[in-house]
């Protein structure tokens, strides 16, 4: 099934492929906005973080319920839209966006899945980790910026995605780089663009549709805006 259904609560294939893609997007421009701005990065984005976060720690069985809905995506959705096409959805972002940035850090995340998940040791630290923070979220009353959290998610994507010989290099202010807070809250970013990937792997996504895939993508992208603009208005 590869057309577009306008019911939001049944998505086929290809739409759930595109909001895990935009998933990335917004692990993608989350961290970078970390990265260059600092705790400012979070003004107007907390809902943003939150459901990236949530995404990244669910054992959800539901890919829809696991991803969010288009509301949790709208950040990761203008990334997504601002590097294939017009944008149409209106939604704020960080001043201070770099696309080719977002980008650098999009192509990477998914080479880095891909070699993260084909190493056994590595996907079973994952799952281990996540029942860990899971259960310290429930702890903290689903906190999910809680510093413990973001800790823990940052040590897990260091002792998996930081072994690795393929790594994401991230640029920014020496002050944001050298906080030790404000660095956990880039690499939860990242961990959780990593299980993202993953999703989006597993339901068929490769990096040649971002090139050659494109013209679907937006179309998808405007009929998400149309769905979400009758969602709100009946």
């Amino acid at each position: 099934m590869n057309g577009f259904n306008p019911d939001p609560n049944a998505p086929t294939p290809r739409q759930l492929r595109l909001l895990a893609l935009a998933s990335v997007y917004q692990a993608a421009g989350l961290a970078y906005a970390f990265a260059s701005q600092g705790s400012a990065a979070i003004n107007g984005h907390q809902d943003a973080f939150d459901a990236l976060l949530k995404s990244a720690l669910s054992d959800e069985t539901d890919i829809r319920k696991r991803l969010g809905n288009i509301d949790d995506l709208l950040v990761g959705i203008k990334y997504l839209e601002g590097r294939i096409g017009k944008v149409t959805i209106r939604q704020a972002l960080p001043k201070t966006k770099s696309p080719s940035e977002i980008d650098r850090y999009v192509v990477a995340l998914l080479r880095i899945e891909r070699n993260v998940y084909t190493k056994a040791n590595l996907v079973d630290l994952i799952t281990q980790q996540k029942k860990i923070l899971s259960q310290r979220v429930t702890f903290f009353d689903q906190r999910y910026r809680h510093p413990s959290i973001l800790a823990g998610m940052a040590t897990t994507y260091l002792e998996t995605a930081g072994t690795l010989r393929t790594r994401l290099k991230v640029k920014g202010q020496q002050a944001t780089l050298t906080d030790p807070t404000n660095v956990d809250c880039i690499r939860a970013c990242l961990f959780a663009g990593i299980q993202a990937a993953h999703i989006w792997h597993d339901l068929g996504g490769r990096p040649w549709q971002l090139i050659f895939g494109r013209r679907a993508m937006l179309e998808d992208i405007r009929l998400l805006a149309a769905i979400r603009y009758k969602m709100k208005n009946t």
